[in-house]
C-alpha cells in the first residue's frame, strides 16, 4: 500500500508528548536511500523499487 500526503507542511506535528522524531523534511527517494541508517537501506531501496511505477 502507497499513500500520498496530500496537506499542507504545517499539517505535520512532531511535537507530541513521545515523539517518535526530532525532526523532518521532504527528501527525494534517493536521498532517502542515502541517509537512511546503513541497516535500513537494502529495505528502503526494495521498498523504492516496488513503488518506482507510482512514484514521480
Amino acid at each position: 500500500m502507497a499513500l500520498r500526503f496530500t496537506g499542507h507542511d504545517d499539517d505535520i506535528n512532531i511535537a507530541t508528548d513521545e515523539p517518535e522524531f526530532c525532526e523532518w523534511k521532504w527528501l527525494s527517494p534517493h536521498d532517502l536511500v542515502d541517509l537512511a541508517v546503513p541497516f535500513k537501506r537494502d529495505v528502503y531501496q526494495n521498498v523504492l523499487t516496488a513503488f518506482a511505477p507510482i512514484l514521480d
